[in-house]
């Protein structure tokens, strides 16, 4: 399956995600209070996380992801929708 290509890059603290400029910069943000990553793009949006080596380490449809079990590293979350997708990269630290 194609996965599209993967950029990552560091960010501050533990977890933090970019801005994004598209349809999507309000559906993906970081909940630095719960540790938890928040996807509200639409109720049909189904999203993978990729580590760092390009891994499917997880996959779902819930609208937030529990990062406080995660191992440092860097992550890719893409959430697919009905009109797009988009591949948000993250480092947890």
């Amino acid at each position: 399956a194609d996965h599209g290509d993967m950029f990552l890059a560091r960010l501050t603290d533990l977890v933090g995600v970019d801005e994004l400029e598209d349809e999507f910069s309000d559906c993906i943000a970081y909940d630095f209070i719960r540790s938890m990553l928040q996807i509200n793009c639409d109720s049909r949006s189904v999203w993978r996380l990729f580590n760092q080596l390009g891994q499917c380490i997880s996959t779902g449809r819930e609208r937030s992801i529990d990062m406080s079990s995660f191992s440092t590293g860097y992550y890719l979350l893409r959430v697919e929708t009905e009109t797009g997708s988009v591949n948000k990269p993250f480092v947890v630290r």
